[in-house]
């Protein structure tokens, strides 16, 4: 997979897309909504990457420093 977006923009393009989806409900309730299903979907692609070797040295590392970066948003 050839990452268009560093690690915090990737992070932060996640973030807001479900951020998004929760914007009628407060703004405390959302974000840790939107940071909830974030980090599913990376454990999700992490999941299917480590299962296969030449994606995990491509793939994995970036989706690993994608969830760092969703921590601090």
């Amino acid at each position: 997979m050839a990452q268009q977006h560093t690690p915090k923009q990737k992070a932060k393009e996640l973030y807001i897309y479900y951020f998004v989806l929760f914007s009628d409900v407060d703004y405390v309730i959302a974000k840790k909504k939107a940071k909830m299903c974030v980090r599913k979907t990376l454990e999700e692609i992490l999941g299917l990457v480590s299962n296969d070797l030449d994606l995990y040295y491509k793939d994995c590392i970036y989706y690993e420093q994608v969830a760092t970066e969703l921590e601090k948003l």
